[in-house]
């Protein structure tokens, strides 16, 4: 009985150690890019012809909002120039923390329709997705547009991505 088990013992032995394994050395995937929370977006209107007098910025403390403020307050050929003005007042901004992004763009096309997605991090970098269906029939007459958000000083960057091109905002972070 013992011989038995032995030879049985022996037996597993060997056929286990012969057998070849394969063994695969898989890469984890790179990190995805996810919704958000260091960046939300201010509820501005997104489309005045005032828009046409600012420009892409980052304000860091509200001393430049302030100023900001008053420039477009002296300003003509707005459509919702108060809602604007009042929508960025009523923001309460913590500049300890948190910029102001104000993100503008241009279209020459008489019809734009545009789907602005979620903002996603990866890195301490966002990207804001903006996909948009222009008319067929354009235009000479530009159309201006402009987002607004308040980001954590820690982010990097703000790229936004049409599609077409991409636009890269750097952050002034923590001073």
């Amino acid at each position: 009985m013992k011989n038995l088990l032995l030879i049985l013992s022996t037996s597993l032995l060997f056929i286990g150690c012969t057998q070849t394994q394969t063994i695969d050395i898989v890469k984890a995937p790179p990190p995805k890019a996810k919704v958000s929370n260091m960046i939300s977006k201010i509820p501005i209107h997104f489309k005045d012809t005032g828009y046409k007098n600012i420009n892409t910025q980052i304000m860091v403390n509200q001393i430049q909002l302030d100023k900001f403020l008053l420039e477009i307050k002296s300003q003509k050929e707005w459509e919702k120039k108060e809602n604007f003005l009042n929508t960025l007042k009523r923001e309460k901004i913590d500049f300890q923390t948190h910029n102001l992004l104000l993100y503008h763009l241009t279209e020459d096309a008489t019809t734009v329709l545009f789907a602005i997605d979620l903002p996603k991090s990866l890195n301490q970098k966002i990207t804001v997705k903006i996909d948009k269906e222009i008319a067929k029939v354009k235009t000479d007459k530009a159309t201006d547009y402009a987002l607004a958000y308040l980001i954590e000083k820690s982010i990097k960057e703000v790229t936004f991505n049409d599609g077409e091109s991409n636009t890269t905002v750097k952050n002034r972070g923590l001073n």
